[in-house]
C-alpha cells in the first residue's frame, strides 16, 4: 500500500502541536527555575540568539515535511528532530536573560545545577600548579553527581574568580 498522504499531514498536524506546547512551556519552565534557584546572587552573561534560529528552523522543516516525498520512517524521524530541536531550544531559552548563579543553584544555558549536585570541580584542583598549561580561566568545568559534565564559560577572569569562591561558600567540601 502506497503511502497516503494524509499520513504526511497527520505528523505534521502532530508534530506542529509538540512544537507549540514546548513554546508555550517556556515561561512555565522559566518561573520554575527561578522558583528552585532562589534570589539571583550574580548575573552571567545568557546564550545568544541562537535558539530563535533554532524555532525558526524547525518550523520550517515541520511546514514543508508534507509537500516533499520520503519513506514513513524518514518523515517520522525528520519530524521527531524538529521537536527535539525545539525542545533543545526551550531549554536554553528558559535561562536566557536570567543566567547567573543564585542561592540554591546555577542557572546557565540548559542547566538548572543546584549545589547539592555538584560532585566536583575538578579544574580548580590544578589550575594554579605554575607546571600546568592551557587552563582556560574564563570557564570552569562542573561535574555533577550523575557523571554529566557542564562547562561553565564566564565573560572574564574576576567573573570566574566570583562565581568558584561564591560555590565554594556554598560547597566548602568541592575545595581540594
Amino acid at each position: 500500500m502506497p503511502f497516503d498522504l494524509n499520513e504526511k499531514y497527520i505528523g505534521a498536524v502532530i508534530s506542529g502541536l509538540l512544537y507549540i506546547a514546548i513554546l508555550v512551556s517556556i515561561p512555565f519552565r522559566r518561573r520554575s527555575a527561578l522558583k528552585t534557584a532562589g534570589n539571583l546572587v550574580m548575573k552571567l552573561s545568557s546564550a545568544s540568539y541562537r535558539m530563535f534560529g533554532i524555532y525558526i528552523l524547525c518550523a520550517a522543516i515541520i511546514a514543508a515535511l508534507p509537500s516533499r516525498q520520503f519513506a514513513p520512517y524518514i518523515l517520522v524521524i525528520l519530524y521527531a528532530t524538529a521537536v527535539i530541536g525545539t525542545e533543545i531550544g526551550a531549554r536554553e531559552t528558559r535561562s536566557w536573560k536570567i543566567a547567573g548563579l543564585y542561592e540554591n543553584a546555577i542557572l546557565w544555558g540548559m542547566y538548572l545545577i543546584r549545589y547539592e549536585d555538584i560532585y566536583a570541580l575538578p579544574t580548580i584542583s590544578y589550575e594554579d600548579d605554575p607546571e600546568t598549561v592551557g587552563v582556560d580561566f574564563n570557564s570552569l568545568q562542573v561535574i555533577l553527581n550523575n557523571n554529566k559534565e557542564v562547562q561553565l564559560v564566564f565573560a572574564d577572569r574576576e567573573q570566574r574568580k566570583q562565581a568558584v569562591d561564591f560555590i565554594l561558600g556554598k560547597r566548602p567540601d568541592l575545595k581540594k
